[in-house]
């Protein structure tokens, strides 16, 4: 796969799990995440979603940048690649998540400490 179709694979992908997080809205609907995404300043319709799923239409970087601020998300997490995360399983999830949450300084404790584990062949 080309560069460019795997971003725009990748992006599709992260947007669609986007699409259902709107939580002040009922069912996650196309017209509810454009109503989200405009509220927020991003100039998107309905029939730009339809193109974009439909693979007609890819999301640039401009738009991958104003999604992002819109949902408070890093710069380039649209682009990257999410996909371990549908993997976990519930504890991995949940761990993952309060790791995400913990202050920098612990965080890189923790890695360290399993990047240890992970290497400690059992005797």
């Amino acid at each position: 796969m080309q560069l460019a179709e795997q971003l725009k694979s990748i992006r599709v992908q992260n947007l669609r799990e986007l699409h259902g997080r709107p939580a002040q809205f009922g069912a996650p609907t196309s017209q509810h995440l454009v109503e989200y995404l405009v509220d927020r300043g991003v100039n998107v319709s309905n029939s730009n979603l339809t193109r974009i799923y439909q693979g007609t239409e890819p999301i640039t970087d401009r738009l991958a940048n104003q999604i992002e601020s819109a949902f408070s998300l890093p710069e380039g997490w649209l682009s990257s690649d999410h996909g371990f995360v549908y993997t976990l399983g519930t504890p991995a999830l949940q761990a993952h998540t309060r790791l995400a949450s913990l202050p920098k300084a612990i965080q890189e404790k923790l890695y360290a400490l399993i990047e240890v584990l992970a290497n400690d062949k059992p005797a």
